[in-house]
């Protein structure tokens, strides 16, 4: 089975929603489901939330198939730090290393 992870993220003020993709593409099936499950969220949750725009900001794109993970952590920790994701220059590689050592850290010390 074929697989590609993306990040979403969604702002529910000024709502937006923005879809991270390090493949630089735009899937109109994924809009639609992202837009599906927000209004499903919407209903349940807050009625006055509104959608106002759907982005596809730029951000690296991967060398290769196998990465789309390493690229959607890295981008959702830039983004939760208020980094911006073009900075990511490094080699995926030393990226993956870093996610590993932070797991293995947390796993044996409680803290990463």
């Amino acid at each position: 089975m074929q697989s590609h992870w993306i990040l979403v993220v969604i702002q529910k003020v000024p709502g937006t929603v923005s879809a991270y993709e390090s493949l630089s593409g735009r899937h109109p099936m994924v809009t639609l489901s992202i837009r599906k499950w927000l209004a499903d969220e919407v209903d349940l949750y807050k009625p006055e939330t509104q959608l106002k725009s759907f982005k596809h900001p730029k951000c690296r794109p991967q060398e290769n198939t196998e990465d789309c993970g390493i690229f959607t952590i890295k981008n959702r920790d830039d983004i939760s730090l208020g980094l911006d994701v073009k900075r990511m220059k490094r080699c995926t590689a030393s990226y993956r290393r870093r996610i590993a050592v932070d797991l293995l850290a947390t796993a044996v010390y409680g803290t990463g």
